[in-house]
């Protein structure tokens, strides 16, 4: 019965963790990031990862504003880009592949600086402070992810694969798989893990990665340092309270004596 009840517990505290405008968006995002590797090769999963991704751009929108207008605003954008997504795939025009680059980007980058003003507002350590914290945190690498693609699209041969080729962003099959490594080295920069399969090419490139993960290491140092000190503002009356209650057991048993 008691293994039962903290199992229900267990899974309520999960189920809790995954709910607000921030949980729906850290759920969007992590199922992002899990999902590319292994839709986005394939032409029907790469259709999934679409919706995938437009769940990220509404639930993004909806937590860096909530309200209805976000809402439609969200679900037209998520249109949009899916919508480019089939004509990316139908006519394999180039502009169109910078175009949905660059709606992320514009998108994403407006997301993460909505919700970054929302945690140094905060003034108190709540689960949606952490949430919002780790959604910024995965924003950075989509959005990293989508400025390596405008680079390798503006100036071809900008990142090299491991056997020495290069992105054919002509070629369906190699264009998605090149979106997948740029995504995967993204998110290898912004983690300090490392991703081999793809390198810059280019002193540029190495600077652009270079910056992913100086802000990833800056990020990480400031925003535990914000928690960290909101902790101790929050703790500071009850450590007082202590105090005071300790002093005042030590003066009655000093009168007690006498």
């Amino acid at each position: 019965m008691t293994v039962t009840a903290t199992r229900r517990r267990a899974r309520s505290r999960i189920l809790h963790a995954a709910r607000g405008k921030f949980g729906y968006l850290l759920v969007a995002m992590i199922a992002l990031a899990l999902s590319t590797p292994v839709l986005a090769e394939g032409w029907i999963g790469n259709r999934i990862l679409g919706l995938v991704a437009g769940a990220v751009i509404v639930a993004g929108l909806y937590a860096a504003r909530p309200g209805w207008r976000s809402l439609k605003i969200g679900l037209i954008l998520a249109a949009i880009d899916f919508g480019m997504g089939w004509l990316v795939y139908l006519l394999n025009h180039r502009w169109l592949i910078v175009l949905q680059a660059s709606l992320w980007l514009a998108t994403q980058t407006y997301v993460a600086v909505m919700i970054l003003e929302t945690v140094f507002e905060k003034t108190k350590v709540d689960l949606e402070t952490l949430q919002a914290s780790l959604c910024v945190f995965l924003i950075f690498g989509v959005i990293w992810s989508y400025l390596f693609s405008v680079v390798e699209l503006a100036t071809p041969g900008s990142f090299r694969l491991s056997d020495g080729s290069q992105i054919e962003w002509a070629n369906s099959a190699s264009r998605r798989a090149g979106v997948v490594r740029l995504f995967l080295y993204s998110f290898g920069t912004l983690s300090g893990a490392g991703y081999s399969e793809i390198t810059p090419a280019r002193g540029f490139v190495w600077m652009v990665a270079s910056l992913e993960a100086i802000t990833a290491q800056v990020y990480l140092a400031v925003v535990i340092a914000r928690l960290v000190g909101m902790l101790s503002v929050e703790q500071e009356p009850m450590l007082k309270e202590s105090d005071d209650a300790t002093d005042s057991a030590v003066s009655a048993q000093d009168d007690s004596r006498r």
